[in-house]
């Protein structure tokens, strides 16, 4: 019986084909996944983790070893080093990176790992304790992309085209332990899992035993299954976000309108699935979610912080999710030279000829070459000019715009043009000395200007990045 259903789920999850990578702990979850994968003809490689954190780690991965030299099965073994922080999360960290690379050097596509529907009642407890919401109630997939983070709190990654898969997921862990029994497979025991320092183990060893009184056996299937139900609901939440949002490589946007669209328990899967999709390092609740509704109905420039590096803002039109990126300090460029920066390219051409023509393109304009270097004699762009600055506007930077005749606050002119509270701090200002020449793409320095003394001009030109990264 066991055998049929786990072959059923492994033509159901596509996991038939090798090579697959095995996370294996030599516990009896992940050692009767191998064990059934290898039965089935599964071609597999097994990778496990020692975290050194018990005397017996050792002889977990001499467990995991000989059960690999048994079954002819190449085995990979990663020695990890935890530093201060959550444990739990950094071990998990640590292992499915490791899945990845052993995965990524061995051409698999697939890696498995033996999750059961006890860690899946267990997973969504935990879940609904903090109120996650509609994503919460949905616990773990069967199957999706391998998501690994790089270091300790550092955003997640997807690893293209590799996919990871809970063949287990359907099966109670007394079902998992009875197989082992009758086929007289040996397993390791964990000690941790005793513990009760962990909200996991607790919920483990007093809360599903409580539940199982009163609902009997298949409580925890029950609840596995409740999963799978809104896994499904929060796959429409999913579909409707590729609708309606617009990803960005530091997160994402997605108009109020849509939002506003939706009830409450929708709304609030949106916002769920919109967290998920364009932060997910954050950590999804339920108070989370709420503090983001709230956005919908604050003014214009209100943001939330809602993780480390991560917020969300309301803009006129959207909610707009941001992720911190590393600081970006500036650079030089100079006449004749062009310069790639993470938010787009300027470059300086100098012209042969002086035209002062309007060009509606607030991306490109044509100056006198005299605003870079005014000390400079004529013909000063046959001599190395002073190189300028491209960098972030600043607090407290001003412009004296075009046609005016004193200085205005760069924050001003950012707001005189509307521009959208997440996007202010990406806005560049191209500077020689003290003085701003243009604040790019938007307003250019009544020192620059063409005049008729103009000899020499020189074009600037902006190509912005469709997506820049947040300051």
């Amino acid at each position: 019986m066991f055998r049929a259903r786990f072959q059923s789920e492994l033509d159901r999850l596509r996991a038939s084909d090798g090579p697959v990578v095995v996370g294996v702990s030599g516990g009896v979850d992940s050692t009767v996944l191998w064990r059934s994968l290898h039965e089935a003809g599964v071609p597999t490689v097994a990778a496990h983790v020692d975290y050194g954190l018990r005397e017996a780690s050792g002889e977990d991965a001499a467990f995991v070893r000989a059960l690999g030299a048994e079954l002819g099965v190449p085995v990979h073994v990663r020695e990890v080093t935890l530093g201060p922080g959550n444990r739990q999360a950094l071990a998990r960290g640590a292992r499915y990176r490791f899945f990845r690379e052993v995965a990524e050097g061995s051409g698999a596509q697939t890696v498995a790992v033996g999750h059961t529907a006890d860690d899946q009642a267990e997973t969504v407890l935990m879940n609904l304790i903090r109120g996650a919401g509609l994503s919460g109630l949905a616990g773990m997939a069967d199957e999706g992309p391998l998501a690994t983070a790089p270091e300790a709190g550092a955003a997640q990654k997807w690893s293209r085209g590799i996919r990871l898969v809970r063949p287990l997921l359907g099966f109670a862990r007394r079902e998992v332990e009875a197989e082992a029994r009758a086929r007289g497979w040996a397993w390791r025991e964990d000690a941790s899992n005793a513990t009760d320092a962990y909200r996991r183990n607790r919920i483990r060893h007093h809360v599903l035993p409580l539940l199982e009184e009163e609902g009997g056996p298949k409580t925890v299937l029950r609840i596995a299954a409740s999963a799978q139900a809104a896994r499904r609901a929060s796959g429409d939440a999913a579909d409707r976000l590729a609708r309606v949002g617009e990803s960005r490589p530091d997160g994402g946007r997605v108009p109020l309108a849509a939002l506003r669209a939706l009830d409450g328990p929708d709304r609030l899967a949106l916002l769920a699935e919109m967290m998920r999709a364009y932060a997910p390092q954050a950590s999804i609740g339920r108070a989370m979610l709420e503090a983001i509704e709230k956005l919908l109905d604050a003014q214009a420039g209100t943001r939330a912080g809602v993780a480390p590096g991560t917020e969300v803002w309301r803009d006129r039109e959207s909610l707009t999710v941001t992720r911190a990126q590393s600081a970006w300090l500036g650079a030089s460029v100079r006449v004749g030279e062009a310069v790639e920066t993470p938010y787009g390219t300027l470059a300086l051409t100098p012209l042969a000829e002086v035209a002062d023509a309007y060009d509606p393109d607030p991306n490109r304009e044509v100056v006198d070459a005299r605003a870079f270097a005014p000390e400079a004699p004529a013909s000063r762009i046959a001599y190395p000019s002073t190189p300028l600055t491209l960098r972030l506007w600043c607090e407290g930077d001003r412009i004296r715009p075009l046609g005016m005749r004193g200085t205005k606050l760069v924050s001003d002119v950012l707001t005189d043009a509307r521009v959208p509270s997440s996007e202010r701090r990406q806005r560049l200002v191209l500077t020689s000395g003290e003085t701003v020449l243009w604040v790019v793409g938007l307003r250019l320095a009544h020192e620059a200007r063409l005049t008729p003394e103009t000899e020499e001009a020189v074009e600037m030109t902006w190509a912005p990045n469709e997506h820049a990264p947040t300051a």
